[in-house]
């Protein structure tokens, strides 16, 4: 290769980098294509690999194809699919020339026979996941979209029939998210049992959107990428072609609206099947939630259990059933795949939620490394120093006084991607949230590395930061309470932090990057079945997961920094996950 050839590719190479240094791709090739812009502003995002792929394969019996994807419904194997649709694999679902084919073709009996994968994996939020699709030239929907085992808890990235003859169908695609509640109650905190899965629908609290493209062409000649950054339970922000939509139009009557962003506060509660359920006044909508009786209003309005990621084709209910002929056509019944990419953020300072935090300051934003020793202020008001005092059931309270020598130390503990524990050096007890009252107050819990909680970190400028409780998805925030300024999180949005000021005290052992990388599992608790991601370990580590008699019933050895450990082998229970001689996790299946 000539010098000149050399440097130009060193230099698109150096170019690369750059752009690109904020994400992790692992390997897979996506063509290049940045994150959108307002996600890179706030995070590095690290690719999950049991949730990606590429499709550059030779075919769908590829290692990669299968560890990624099950060629049927996966929330619930024994459902045919909705309307006409029958969901099947075979030959309706190929890999080929680099793109995931996903087909219709006819059935008997007037259905429909339709191509679906599902992810063998589940995923919980915060995630971005993002598609290049070119959706289909049938009446069918060409579908993208994410669903929880109880089928209560969906979300949306696409729904388009491209090959409708009513342009209103064929010209737009939607964006949507359900919340479905049902006869016999529901868990606030999404468990997945039986009482909560069961029982007849009776409500659906709902948002969608609907969408054209910038030329206002339609869906099918083109790809475009489809994406959806799950934030926190009730954070969803939908975008396309890079771009986050926040004009969104509603067109069912008697429920109209322009400008619809993606917020909980833009969903709806409405009844599936009023006729039937007779559920067609918000009054009574109200009753079946249980709030006239005294319970929590709409239980259940959050998206907090981990769904199965699914790309399929439906001929729904309601809808016209395409002709056999083009069911027949090639060239028309296909929904082509280019790539599908899942990330989970990075955050230096917080994870953020639909309004990126500010901009870190140029100074003194070490993000309070681990083995910090530190100090608290309020920012506003009477500037009392953050204390953790013995008296008073152990509540972290703001010292009567801001005389400087009466602040307290804390050593930050425990430290990843933005998340710290707090450690009191006078109780000698990690802080932790407590529900009492409807506010969770911040108290120093117990002494033990189990009683931690994790805070999320974020530094907002001029040496202040901001902490939010990742057990109960709150800032936390100062409020005057019998002359003492009790902290408990007050808000679940960013605006509801408040600032406090923070400086690095004397003392404290600074730890290397890898000693400060903590071992994580989630989801845990984990429903039977569901997969385990263990996170903050080192390729070729090894993994023994054991009973509580010690007997090993798992042993591998991890390929990445991130594992997964499948459950369908174990029955419910306590369980172990060991690493190496070392870490020992306690892991629960329900």
């Amino acid at each position: 290769m000539k010098l000149k050839s050399l440097l130009l590719f060193a230099f698109a190479m150096y170019l690369s980098s750059a752009i690109y240094a904020q994400r992790n791709d692992r390997g897979l090739n996506f063509g290049n294509t940045p994150l959108p812009n307002n996600l890179q502003s706030f995070a590095s995002w690290d690719l999950i690999t049991g949730l990606s792929d590429d499709f550059n394969h030779n075919n769908k019996n590829s290692a990669k194809f299968q560890d990624v994807w099950a060629q049927s419904y996966l929330p619930d194997p024994g459902f045919r699919g909705p309307g006409s649709t029958v969901w099947q694999g075979g030959n309706l679902v190929e890999v080929r020339n680099g793109r995931m084919e996903v087909r219709a073709r006819p059935g008997s009996g007037g259905l429909v026979n339709c191509g679906i994968v599902s992810s063998k994996r589940t995923i919980r939020y915060p995630v971005y996941m993002e598609a290049r699709i070119k959706v289909s030239n049938i009446r069918n929907s060409s579908n993208f979209w994410m669903l929880n085992k109880c089928d209560n808890e969906e979300i949306d990235v696409l729904e388009c029939y491209g090959g409708d003859p009513d342009e209103f169908y064929s010209k737009q695609m939607s964006t949507n998210f359900h919340l479905w509640h049902r006869r016999g109650g529901q868990s606030h905190a999404g468990a997945q049992t039986a009482t909560n899965c069961g029982g007849q629908d009776l409500t659906d609290f709902t948002y969608q959107t609907f969408f054209t493209t910038s030329n206002n062409d339609f869906w099918r000649n083109a790809f475009h990428t489809f994406g959806v950054y799950w934030a926190s339970p009730t954070e969803l922000e939908f975008y396309i072609d890079g771009q986050p939509r926040f004009d969104g139009q509603h067109f069912v009557p008697g429920r109209a609206a322009r400008n619809l962003t993606g917020k909980f506060s833009d969903a709806r509660l409405q009844c599936p099947n009023a006729a039937v359920l007779n559920c067609t006044t918000e009054a009574l909508l109200r009753n079946v939630q249980g709030q006239s009786g005294g319970g929590v209003p709409y239980p259940n309005r959050q998206f907090n259990d981990p769904t199965h990621i699914i790309i399929d084709t439906e001929a729904h209910a309601g809808r016209p059933v395409e002709s056999v002929a083009n069911l027949n056509n090639n060239n028309r019944n296909v929904m082509l795949v280019d790539w599908v990419r899942v990330y989970r953020p990075n955050i230096n300072g917080g994870g953020g939620g639909s309004t990126p935090p500010p901009p870190p300051p140029t100074a003194n934003n070490d993000g309070a490394p681990i083995g910090s020793i530190i100090s608290l202020r309020k920012s506003g008001g009477d500037r009392r120093f953050v204390s953790a005092v013995t008296e008073l059931n152990n509540d972290l309270y703001a010292n009567k006084t801001s005389v400087e020598s009466n602040r307290q130390r804390f050593r930050v503990d425990r430290h990843r991607s933005g998340v710290v524990a707090l450690y009191s050096l006078s109780a000698r007890k990690y802080i932790q949230t407590n529900n009492s009252n409807q506010n969770v107050i911040v108290r120093a819990r117990g002494n033990s590395d189990l009683s931690w909680e994790r805070f999320e970190w974020r530094n907002v400028g001029n040496n202040k930061v901001a902490l939010r409780s990742l057990q109960v998805n709150k800032w936390v925030q100062a409020a005057w309470n019998q002359n003492n300024a009790a902290l408990f999180p007050r808000g679940n949005a960013p605006l509801g932090w408040e600032t406090f000021d923070w400086r690095r005290e004397s003392g404290g052992k600074i730890l290397s990057s890898t000693e400060a990388t903590e071992t994580v599992a989630y989801p845990n608790p984990v429903l039977g079945g569901n997969d385990v991601f263990l996170e903050g370990i080192n390729q070729g580590d090894t993994i023994i997961v054991r009973n509580s008699t010690g007997s090993a019933l798992v042993n591998m050895v991890a390929t990445d920094t991130t594992e997964v450990i499948p459950t369908s082998n174990l029955a419910s229970g306590i369980y172990f996950i060991q690493v190496n001689t070392g870490t020992s996790l306690k892991l629960i299946i329900d």
